[in-house]
């Protein structure tokens, strides 16, 4: 029986084969999120007509219950797959309505696909298949159909051999899921309902799962059956934050991390029965959770030198014995401490999160368990990269993070040796996922499901003087703010699916959207004069300098097709300062561009990551590791040399994304922890001692701005909503 042909559509230099899932862009293949392959292949299919809001939810989510914003969120990706700009659209938005395909269309068949056997090709089997079978010159017993019997019955016993072989390799995978379109057989449920468990990990034999629960500042560790989804406590309340829950191979004992006495001294793996129990402490320290092998008998871990500036990947038997050193990184080569690395099926390799030299990104790692040698399987450009796990009897690898293009919720991605390690999002853009877990069988994979809320508060230069919270915004989007000169404040925000522009009093009244786009923005900046808003937009595939006026009238692009990031303005208001970052050299470039557009000049080279210019763009700050002594400093150079001017010592827990010039110049703010607190802190280039501006007890404050006169600031505090959840792959 012939298979269907198969429809293909082309338009552009793309060609869309729904049946093989497949885009192609001059006969190269496109990566697509699942979801927004469905909706270009509705679009597409209905080719010329308005396809509204309520019906692509229907086709493209017919099980489930998501908001429109998903669809916006899709498109995005669509958009930046087919390339389009200003000056090009295949896809027709009608606001608030739907969309349209509206590219000219040519619709091919691919051809049939036989699934009969080819016809032999040697003469005397042709002539042999079209002898008459009552004709007795051509009986079983005629030389030419003998040798076709005696073929046949070789061919057929050559055959019911190889379905043995291939029944018995089946037999051995029969408990293991294939791993093809697994995005679209992976079904959600939810364990618990609390809001507040996390750091799940799931029993290979599918049965128990464990978790963490926090209430009222303390914490506890629970086991549930699934069976039946009751959970019993098995480590009572208390202030021991624990970390890396898993369970052995076995399923007999559960592994868990708690912190070292004195803090920075990394942890201590425990060692418990199931049910519960004395806890046992078989090894420290470790700086990460534990991943054992696929025979259970020996687990691999991260261990951080601080004096020595290294990283390394470390075995050990499952009782804790018998260290061995597999692989060392000395800084800026790292291995991500706080990150589970994953011993492959196999037991040859070991992968690991962990950034390069002169990278700001971070990679998914391949180890060689023999030579220790470490070879890039990723290349995506992740901000955030936490969790990876190795898929059973597979050489496809699962992690959670977060892309550095649009900062929406950490998803779960699906990567593989095979495939180069080109990464696929499975996990529909609703909610952020952290931790990984799987089954023996590869049948059911546990995760914690988190919600963001993240509040903006203002406070005062009088530390006295409580802050207050003005607005919460739903979602785990970047959020970036600026002051006005008047004291309104800018800001970033996806509340409403897409990452836009918007504008409020300092009290969070009156709040306006600006842009209202697809595209991620980030890092807006408000002139001296308050007038207009500098800011970095995806718009045409690269994050690109934009400029608009203060109400998000007249938006347009300025500067060179570089990707650019940190702009503000000059105080003047005459130019734009700006860096880029040079990969050949690995350096960040520090340039200025005039507001009304043209070329760009460069300012100062070889700078470091993240440099920070002073609003009078005289000086520079940044925060670094000093490479003799290891300690932390926050650096000032001029604009014009690399001579330190000033420098200061600052905790080692420094955020290094988290130094902001003072408005004034008179200074810089940073976050570091002192007295097991996280605040913000205002070091004056006049003194050598900080002066703490948030006296926060609990949480952690993050992404600080000040106003312009620096009697307010304003900053983050983010509240997770956490519980965990269960796929069952189909």
């Amino acid at each position: 029986m012939n298979g269907r042909p198969k429809a293909s559509f082309e338009f552009g230099e793309y060609r869309l084969i729904p049946a093989e899932r497949l885009l192609l862009k001059d006969g190269s293949p496109i990566q697509l999120p699942p979801k927004a392959f469905d909706i270009l292949v509705v679009l597409v299919e209905n080719t010329g007509e308005l396809v509204d809001n309520k019906r692509m939810l229907e086709l493209v989510w017919p099980d489930s219950f998501v908001e429109e914003a998903n669809i916006q969120v899709q498109m995005s990706s669509i958009r930046k797959a087919l390339g389009e700009n200003g000056n090009r659209h295949f896809v027709e938005t009608v606001p608030k309505v739907g969309y349209r395909f509206i590219a000219k269309l040519k619709q091919t068949e691919n051809g049939s696909r036989s699934e009969e056997p080819p016809v032999p090709s040697d003469p005397a089997v042709h002539q042999g298949l079209k002898s008459n079978d009552n004709d007795p010159a051509s009986s079983i017993f005629s030389p030419k159909r003998s040798r076709l019997k005696t073929a046949a019955i070789f061919a057929a016993i050559l055959i019911a051999s190889s379905t043995l072989i291939v029944f018995g390799f089946l037999k051995q995978r029969s408990s293991l899921k294939s791993f093809d379109n697994l995005s679209q057989r992976m079904k959600l449920s939810k364990l618990t309902d609390s809001g507040a468990a996390f750091a799940a990990a799931i029993s290979p034999d599918g049965k128990y799962a464990v978790y963490q629960s926090q209430n009222d500042g303390k914490y506890s560790i629970w086991l549930m059956d699934l069976g039946s989804k009751s959970s019993v406590q098995i480590v009572p309340p208390g202030v021991t934050v624990f970390s890396g829950l898993t369970f052995s191979t076995g399923d007999d004992s559960i592994y868990y991390l708690a912190a070292n006495d004195p803090p920075n001294t990394g942890s201590s793996v425990y060692q418990m029965p199931r049910f519960g129990g004395d806890a046992k402490k078989i090894l420290a320290p470790v700086n990460s959770p534990i991943g054992f092998s696929a025979d259970g008998k020996r687990f691999a871990f991260i261990r951080q030198n601080l004096e020595a500036h290294e990283t390394a990947v470390m075995i050990a038997n499952a009782d804790g014995s018998n260290e061995q050193t597999v692989a060392v990184r000395k800084s800026p080569d790292v291995f991500s401490v706080g990150s589970r690395p994953a011993y492959s099926p196999d037991g040859k390799t070991i992968a690991c999160i962990g950034i390069n030299s002169g990278e700001k990104f971070l990679r998914v790692l391949i180890v060689n368990n023999a030579d220790g040698t470490v070879r890039n399987l990723t290349s995506e450009n992740w901000s955030s990269l936490q969790d990876v796990i190795w898929m059973p009897d597979s050489d496809r690898l699962l992690v959670t993070a977060q892309d550095d293009i649009k900062y929406g919720p950490s998803q779960i991605w699906s990567t593989s040796i095979s495939g180069g390690g080109a990464a696929v999002k499975i996990t529909p853009e609703l909610r952020a996922y952290v931790g990984l877990g799987m089954t023996a069988d590869s049948g059911s994979i546990i995760t914690t499901q988190t919600e963001a809320l993240t509040d903006i508060w203002i406070g005062s230069n009088n530390i006295a003087e409580p802050p207050k919270q003005i607005l919460s915004i739903k979602g785990g989007g970047r959020i970036e703010m600026s002051w006005t000169p008047e004291g309104r404040i800018v800001y970033t925000s996806n509340a409403a699916g897409d990452t836009n522009i918007y504008i409020m009093n300092a009290d969070g009244s009156n709040q306006t959207q600006l842009t209202t786009d697809a595209y991620e923005k980030r890092s807006p900046s408000v002139s001296p004069d308050g007038r207009q808003i500098v800011f970095v937009s995806s718009q045409r595939d690269q994050e690109r300098l934009w400029i608009m006026e203060i109400n998000g009238q007249n938006q347009r692009q300025i500067g060179s097709d570089k990707v650019s990031r940190y702009p503000q303005f000059s105080p003047d208001g005459k130019w734009i300062i700006y860096t880029t970052w040079d990969k050949d050299k690995k350096t960040a470039q520090i340039w200025k561009i005039s507001v009304d557009g043209g070329v760009s000049v460069m300012l100062h080279d070889e700078s470091t990551f993240t440099p920070n210019i002073s609003p009078d763009t005289k000086l520079i700050a940044y925060i670094e590791d000093d490479k003799n002594t290891g300690k932390r400093m926050i650096s000032i150079v001029p604009m014009e040399g690399d001579e330190v001017i000033k420098s200061w010592e600052v905790p080692s827990n420094t955020l290094l994304d988290s130094m902001r010039w003072a408005p004034n110049g008179q200074g810089v703010t940073y976050r570091c922890s002192r007295n097991n607190t996280a605040n913000y802190w205002l070091q004056q280039i006049s003194e050598s001692e900080p002066r703490q501006l948030t006296d926060l007890k609990y949480d952690f404050p993050y992404y600080f701005s000040g106003a312009r006169n620096m009697k307010q600031f304003s900053f983050l505090r983010q509240n997770m909503i956490r519980d965990v959840v269960m796929f069952s792959i189909q």
